[in-house]
């Protein structure tokens, strides 16, 4: 695999990851609603409730997410480019010994 393929190939990985992160506490709140609903009693304002608790949580943990990867990112692309930039000062060096 190349390498030119990695940054991009881990920008996807954020994306999708960063959607998944979103949606699963969205999902668990709207799954808590329905069964404190069904099975407890609960009124149907329980929806909104644990809906909107839902979207916060999940729009802090995926901000929270992005912004670590794509520190680490940065760090995987800077390392990429020193070793790229040693290996060619090494390729000039061993043609002038020669």
């Amino acid at each position: 695999m190349k390498k030119g393929w990695i940054s991009p190939l881990y920008v996807l990985n954020i994306v999708v990851q960063a959607i998944f992160d979103f949606c699963t506490p969205i999902a668990l709140g709207l799954l808590g609603a329905w069964l404190l609903s069904e099975k407890a009693g609960v009124g149907g304002w329980i929806y909104a409730l644990l809906a909107t608790l839902g979207v916060l949580i999940g729009f802090f943990s995926m901000c929270k997410f992005i912004l670590r990867s794509m520190s680490a990112l940065e760090r995987l692309e800077k390392q990429n480019a020193e070793k790229e930039t040693g290996q060619k000062e090494e390729t000039k060096g061993d043609s002038r010994e020669r």
